[in-house]
């Protein structure tokens, strides 16, 4: 079952993300167990954010106008499951986006190297959008 987050899940989720964490590039870094459960309250109680899981998997996004138009777009902050449940904790997403008034959603592809890419591109209507890069300061 997928539903919206409430404060006593911050626990079982900062747990999630923690597990994510293990699994990301960024692994190599301390993880904060605080500031997850911040970051995670943030979507939980934050103004056109969205903190959704199921019994193992979490979508924490946001609903934002771009810089060049005041429509808005659902974009994807962190996204993980262990049940199986993935691709419906992105249905629930656009469709709590699409209520909030977004005409778009965009989602990253960290973790799997492209694979989730192929995945939503061939059947859930996805097309490449760009190329994250990053640099340490």
């Amino acid at each position: 079952m997928i539903r919206h987050a409430n404060i006593g899940d911050i626990p079982h989720l900062v747990t999630l993300v923690e597990r994510e964490h293990m699994l990301s590039p960024w692994r190599g870094e301390v993880f904060d167990r605080g500031a997850a459960a911040s970051s995670i309250r943030s979507f939980i109680e934050g103004f056109n954010r969205t903190m959704l899981m199921s019994e193992h998997g979490y979508f924490a996004g946001l609903v934002q106008s771009m810089t060049f138009s005041h429509v808005p777009w659902g974009i994807e902050f962190a996204w993980y499951a262990e049940d199986g449940q993935g691709f419906p904790l992105l249905q629930a997403f656009e469709g709590w986006a699409q209520r909030m008034g977004a005409k778009r959603v965009v989602v990253n592809d960290i973790i799997s190297h492209g694979g989730l890419s192929k995945v939503l591109t061939a059947k859930h209507g996805y097309a490449p959008l760009g190329t994250s890069l990053q640099k340490d300061l």
